[in-house]
């Protein structure tokens, strides 16, 4: 769930190699060539921080259990529907994901609801398609985490059992309600989240200014109370 604002590039079958002596790839094979043009590793899920680059920015955000569970499974999406790791491809996997439902993965119920909505803004299209494409298949979030078992699976056994497809899907009524319903949803988490950033941050910067100017101030006082 890591995201930059540059667009690495996609990882297709075509480029998975599987091991030597091995026969047809699996989806281990094709994380790992995920991980080779994102940078990422499978160490990431079990960091005690984890970094979140925004363009030159970065922020770091505890890396909870359950993140890194999620975020495991999370990647393998990246790598089955070839959503790049940007943030309009962090967007088109969360409308992709919430068009099946995060099933019991709270923390993705909550970070993917904000994706989604800062793609109705930046890329809108993009967002729609991958949707629609979502609502025609399933996803790999039934699974706790990305186990040893499932990364053994045959990739072309998988893709047809979650009826994943590069084709664009012809979408329905049904889909055109459940993306007004999801997109509703995804706007109010998204603003949820983003009052929960800015509370702290603009209350940081009230206590910076009244330390700066008024130098009798005491750290214990609530900076935002009137003197």
């Amino acid at each position: 769930m890591t995201a930059t604002l540059s667009a690495p590039p996609t990882t297709s079958p075509e480029d998975v190699q599987p091991a030597e002596g091995a026969g047809e790839p699996t989806l281990g094979d094709l994380r790992a060539a995920h991980f080779a043009r994102s940078g990422f590793s499978a160490a990431d899920y079990g960091a005690r921080w984890a970094r979140f680059p925004v363009g030159p920015f970065s922020f770091v955000i505890p890396n909870w259990p359950g993140r890194g569970r999620s975020l495991s499974v999370h990647d393998l999406h990246h790598a089955l529907t070839h959503y790049d790791t940007s943030l309009r491809g962090e967007a088109e996997t969360a409308a992709w994901e919430l068009a099946q439902g995060c099933r019991a993965h709270p923390i993705a119920w909550v970070l993917q609801p904000q994706a989604l909505a800062f793609g109705l803004f930046a890329c809108p299209r993009r967002t729609w398609r991958a949707f629609v494409r979502g609502r025609g298949g399933a996803n790999l979030y039934e699974h706790a985490y990305a186990s040893e078992e499932l990364l053994a699976r045959p990739l072309s056994e998988l893709r047809a059992e979650l009826g994943l497809s590069d084709d664009e899907r012809a979408a329905t009524w049904g889909d055109r309600a459940a993306f007004g319903l999801v997109s509703i949803g995804s706007l109010a988490v998204g603003a949820l989240g983003l009052l929960a950033q800015l509370v702290p941050l603009t209350w940081l910067m009230a206590l910076i200014w009244r330390l700066s100017y008024d130098p009798e101030a005491r750290l214990d006082e609530d900076p935002l109370k009137p003197r």
